[in-house]
């Protein structure tokens, strides 16, 4: 999981890597009252920004769009998967090198 390599000292990828970078989500929120409802979305959004921050925080790309929270956070909110294939993950910046 991308979001557990950002906390590495070193991000290292192998040469067949992928990682995907996709939002969270709550199956179960239609089985439960409005209270539990709205505290797992302000929960939801937390995590959200936390890791769009981390993903910011963490970048080393060139590129100045990967370096925005704004970036990280429309990909983490639409909670498409997005899959970076070993070079990829080095020029957006979410990995430091291959190996």
């Amino acid at each position: 999981m991308s979001n557990i390599l950002q906390s590495c000292d070193t991000r290292t990828v192998g040469s067949n890597s992928w990682l995907m970078v996709h939002g969270f989500s709550a199956e179960d929120i239609f089985d439960k009252d409005l209270k539990d409802k709205k505290v797992e979305q302000a929960f939801l959004e937390s995590v959200t920004k936390r890791m769009a921050s981390l993903y910011s925080k963490r970048n080393t790309s060139k590129i100045g769009k990967y370096h925005t929270v704004e970036y990280w956070s429309d990909i983490l909110q639409e909670n498409t998967p997005r899959f970076f294939n070993a070079e990829e993950s080095i020029i957006c910046g979410i990995a430091d090198r291959i190996e």
